[in-house]
């Protein structure tokens, strides 16, 4: 890393970018045109190339972000699996006060425990969402959390909320 007095000239390398040409002043700033290792050039100012602000012509950055996003392999630019939009569908339902289901989940005050806000620890717990399967809380009035949720098909959710449903009646009668 160079310090911010250093005198820049053509040829110098900061990081993938090497030095080109002055090209002329930007905020009393001399500006550099720079190549980057990818082959694509980029204007930098000489105090960001100094300081290490810029590292490269913006070809890192979108690897980074790349790389962040498709980790787990579950959010691959137009391909979200199944596992990702249940728990994309379950932030909503928690979260997002626009959702058609918000009242019967954050309006219930039903939330998500701060690990699974991750969803790669999401993904560690509950495993691979089961085709034909939704994310299901044992207890109804319970949190989306480890050892309150199962994968389930829609006919077992729907058996569970009926005889939670005829448990209730009966107590009440």
């Amino acid at each position: 890393m160079r310090k911010n007095n250093s005198r820049v000239v053509p040829g110098m390398k900061f990081n993938m970018l090497t030095v080109l040409e002055h090209v002329g002043y930007q905020g009393g700033m001399k500006v550099w045109k720079c190549k980057c290792e990818c082959g694509n050039e980029s204007i930098v100012r000489t105090s960001n190339l100094t300081a290490g602000h810029v590292k490269s012509c913006g070809c890192l950055t979108t690897v980074r972000i790349k790389t962040q996003m498709t980790k787990h392999n579950h959010a691959k630019r137009g391909q979200v699996s199944p596992t990702h939009k249940t728990w994309q569908a379950m932030k909503q339902r928690c979260f997002n006060k626009n959702s058609k289901s918000y009242k019967n989940y954050g309006g219930r005050r039903i939330t998500i425990c701060k690990r699974w806000l991750v969803f790669a620890n999401f993904l560690m717990d509950m495993s691979e969402r089961p085709e034909g399967m939704t994310i299901h809380r044992i207890d109804n009035d319970g949190h989306y959390e480890p050892g309150n949720c199962l994968w389930a098909t829609r006919l077992q959710q729907s058996q569970d909320q009926r005889a939670r449903w005829f448990q209730k009646r009966s107590i009440a009668a």
